[in-house]
């Protein structure tokens, strides 16, 4: 992995981005634990900006929040998207 301090991530799911920026509370237990660790990631870079983006606009976001589903629950995959390309930069982390 490369020794990055300043990442943007995109996903589409407005609750979830609200919920990691800390917009709003989740009441779902079952997140809870993966909300603590995107606040414990957050605090690794000296910058995160996390975004919302519509799923009709970007189906680069749609195909990765569907890539998402398919991992085990505590899954973490690193992935970079250049010029509408991802890859994966690191296989998945399972916690």
């Amino acid at each position: 992995m490369r020794n990055e301090h300043e990442a943007q991530i995109f996903g589409d799911s407005l609750n979830t981005i609200k919920w990691a920026n800390g917009m709003h509370h989740c009441r779902n237990f079952l997140l809870t634990p993966l909300l603590n660790e995107i606040v414990r990631l957050k605090n690794c870079f000296s910058e995160l900006q996390i975004c919302h983006i519509f799923r009709e606009r970007n189906t680069e976001a749609d195909n990765l929040s569907k890539k998402g589903t398919e991992q085990d629950l505590g899954a973490w995959s690193v992935e970079e998207v250049v010029d509408g390309v991802a890859r994966q930069l690191a296989p998945p982390v399972f916690a």
